[in-house]
């Protein structure tokens, strides 16, 4: 198989070398440029920026020979959580996220960022973070204090009160001195989900992110039930739109996600259970899928084949459905469905999404 070398090795090179203005050669034996392949590869980069590709190596360059490879552009994760780290025990990574002061969450978080980018990541949209660490994250990788991918951050997922979205999820009343409000994405009203988003903007966010519908290790929540009321949707974005914010809406259920797309949302994500209604109001609106497949990749690799156990989670799964009564299972799309979402946004992990 021909290896790919992805033009994460070129930011890379650039930040090393901008403040000398060096001029640095990749040559491999292709290049993809996004249209076509094109042999040999060979792009040329001075200080911070790629200045020619295909041609030859200027005088006094430092060449980087990759052999048989193929250069190509950086990726572009349109679905992540950077903030979060993963941990295979759910309630262990619950407990960190509350015992850990939020300087530690976000300095164990650039391990992630490093990651991605090393992963040939050049850009991450980033749609779900707490106690703005994704603004840090963002501009720390930016300045080029850390290694990291260009990220678009969304500040705090919008949702309903008791939804996905809901920080205090599955917890007991009182725990945390008071409850969820607008200041935490946590919405009641057109006129609070307006507010939410003006929040959001203020303190950072390149994207508005909401929760259309509930989630899968949210525990007062079935994945499929609407959560946002359709003028609670049309106000968050026509507020981001106004804004000049794009939107991007977690959907699973077939009716939470039209109403998302009847409101002008910019994107779908994951849609387990879409049905063709909805696909085809997609068509008709331009609105953009993301099915965060590898999730489902990690589902299938954390998860026990049958969603039970008392293995890397599956108690959780268990304990949730004994409080839904102990219904039956949807077997086919089940490992979907737990691997199209993670736990609560500041829990969430890499590389499944919420």
């Amino acid at each position: 198989m021909q290896r790919i070398v992805a033009t994460i090795i070129v930011a890379t090179l650039a930040g090393a070398v901008s403040a000398q203005e060096k001029t640095v050669v990749l040559r491999a034996a292709r290049m993809f440029d996004g249209r076509q392949m094109r042999t040999p590869g060979l792009v040329v980069v001075t200080g911070s920026r790629i200045v020619a590709t295909g041609q030859g190596a200027p005088a006094g360059a430092q060449v980087i020979d990759f052999g048989d490879a193929t250069l190509s552009p950086g990726f572009i994760d349109a679905h992540t959580h950077l903030s979060g780290m993963y941990n295979d025990d759910y309630d262990r990574g619950t407990l960190d996220s509350l015992q850990q002061g939020i300087p530690e969450q976000t300095l164990r978080a650039t391990e992630n960022l490093k990651k991605t980018l090393m992963a040939g990541v050049t850009t991450a949209r980033d749609v779900g973070s707490s106690d703005l660490m994704d603004v840090g994250l963002r501009n720390a990788a930016a300045a080029g204090i850390i290694p990291g991918p260009r990220m678009l951050v969304s500040v705090r997922a919008i949702g309903a009160t008791g939804g996905h979205c809901d920080e205090q999820n599955g917890f007991r009343p009182g725990l945390f001195g008071r409850e969820t409000n607008v200041e935490q994405g946590v919405i009641n009203s057109p006129d609070e989900g307006r507010r939410a988003v003006r929040l959001n903007i203020k303190y950072g966010a390149d994207v508005i992110k909401i929760c259309a519908t509930g989630g899968v290790l949210s525990l007062t929540d079935a994945p499929d039930v609407p959560q946002l009321t359709q003028d609670e949707m049309n106000a968050i974005v026509d507020e981001a739109h106004t804004l000049r914010r794009k939107t991007a809406a977690h959907a699973h259920g077939g009716e939470g996600a039209k109403r998302a797309i009847r409101a002008g949302i910019d994107s779908i994500e994951h849609g387990a259970f879409l049905d063709d209604e909805a696909l085809d109001l997609m068509k008709a609106r331009g609105t953009f899928y993301v099915p965060t497949l590898m999730a489902v990749q990690g589902g299938k690799e954390i998860l026990p084949a049958d969603g039970g156990g008392e293995d890397e989670g599956g108690n959780r799964l268990d304990r949730r459905r004994r409080q839904e009564g102990g219904g039956p299972r949807h077997q086919d799309r089940d490992g979907h469905r737990r691997g199209g979402v993670s736990a609560r946004p500041q829990h969430r992990g890499v590389p499944a999404p919420g």
